[in-house]
């Protein structure tokens, strides 16, 4: 899986390392504004799928997940923790 950072964890590390001077603001303002610019990552969307063993598989990397919390029968992982697809259809709402 690639890494996927928060647009706000970014700035946050700017905001810490960067001194509070007039040109130090300046920077963190420009930075901010490209980082806030940059588009977001795709992830790729998935459904699981429960096999005859009561395993959930993602469909987007082939992950099994047997002891996957579930709520009424349907698995709570809005995602995959292998490949972070985000899961679609009736199963994953």
């Amino acid at each position: 899986m690639s890494d996927l950072i928060r647009r706000e964890d970014a700035i946050t590390v700017l905001y810490r390392n960067t001194p509070f001077d007039a040109k130090g603001r300046a920077l963190l303002d420009k930075c901010e504004s490209e980082i806030n610019d940059i588009p977001s990552a795709d992830r790729p969307q998935g459904e699981w799928f429960k096999d005859d063993e009561g395993t959930f598989i993602c469909s987007a990397c082939g992950s099994g997940y047997k002891d996957q919390p579930t709520l009424m029968g349907k698995p709570m992982f809005k995602w995959c923790p292998l490949c972070g697809a985000r899961m679609k259809g009736d199963n994953n709402e």
